[in-house]
């Protein structure tokens, strides 16, 4: 089926940051896709981007290669797609990458999970005032003791 999901051998594919690029190779399994190049979406929040791959045919499966370069990611972790060389539908690809900057790279496994948890509820105005006021009756206690002890 052309909307299927293609499954990644998380133990064989790897991803690094060289040079500005974030370098992916990413082992597609029994998968059975045609040599040449393909297609390959990014997709996080309504972001999304493209860059052509190379499949190259193997034993055990395809082995997928794309660059792409380290400022088209942020903090969160991207989802892909795959268009084979063939044409037809975008497949999604059950591994999804996270680049954050000064972090190594990481290929997360399996699709994305359906829970999330909501956000936090925001803090009242009289929580937020109560903090303030704390930290000031600390931060004056601090110096009235450094003052005393000669500091």
């Amino acid at each position: 089926m052309a909307n299927d999901s293609i499954p990644v051998d998380g133990p064989r594919s790897l991803a690094w940051r060289e040079h500005g690029q974030v370098h992916l190779v990413v082992h597609l399994g029994d998968a059975d896709l045609a040599a040449g190049q393909g297609l390959v979406r990014f997709r996080q929040q309504g972001h999304t981007f493209r860059r052509t791959a190379l499949l190259e045919p193997g034993e055990g499966g395809t082995t997928l290669r794309v660059r792409v370069p380290v400022r088209h990611f942020n903090r969160e972790a991207w989802s892909m797609a795959l268009r084979p060389v063939d044409g037809g539908a975008f497949r999604r690809l059950e591994t999804r990458i996270l680049a954050r900057a000064g972090q190594p790279v990481a290929l997360l496994p399996g699709p994305k999970p359906r829970a999330q948890l909501a956000p936090p509820e925001p803090r009242p105005q009289v929580v937020r005032q109560v903090v303030r006021r704390a930290r000031h009756v600390v931060g004056r206690a601090r110096h009235a003791a450094a003052a005393r002890l000669g500091r």
